[in-house]
Order: C-alpha cells, then structure tokens, then sequence
C-alpha cells in the first residue's frame, strides 16, 4: 500500500515498496509519472527501496508498466503515441549543452 507521506530526506525523495504494498499499483503510479517531462520533476524519487520478498514482482511489473506506457526505446520509437508526451531536444545547442 503507499500512503502519501512527506519526508525530509534532505532532497532525496525515496520510495519504500515494502512487502504488504500492492506492486500493481506501484508499479503503475511509478512507472507512469517518473518519466513524465522526461524525469525532470522536483518530488520524482532518487531511488526505490524494494523489500526483497516482492522485488522481482515489482521489478518485472515495473518495467512492463515502462514499456507499455513509453516503449522500449523512445529514442528509436516512431510511435509518437507512445512517446508524445516526452520531451525531445529541439537543437543542436540544447543538445550540446
């Protein structure tokens, strides 16, 4: 279960995906808004700590919600219905920097 909660983790915003959590939603609410604006959110979390009893469940639930929601590779996708909603880099000097 997540329970919204506000931590001052000194700017570090952890998730603690313990072992009663339920990995679908998880995976879901994490898979689908980590990557909105290609990660650049000021509360995206820094790191997912995951009770070893429900990691591989949340790993392959969390990659399969990642790929289902952005594709597999964004840079190689030409389904700008899977990606739209991710940033591109609009030039060469954006690139460079």
């Amino acid at each position: 279960m997540l329970i919204p909660t506000m931590v001052d983790a000194e700017s570090k915003n952890p998730i603690i995906i313990d072992e009663k959590a339920d990995i679908e939603y998880a995976a879901r609410l994490i898979g689908t808004t980590t990557f909105l604006n290609a990660g650049f959110l000021p509360y995206n979390p820094d790191y997912i700590m995951v009770h070893t009893s429900v990691y591989e469940s949340f790993k392959k639930t969390l990659v399969e919600n990642v790929t289902q929601n952005w594709g597999s590779d964004v840079s190689k996708s030409s389904d700008m219905k899977l990606n739209n909603a991710f940033p591109k880099v609009i030039n060469d000097k954006v690139f460079n920097r």
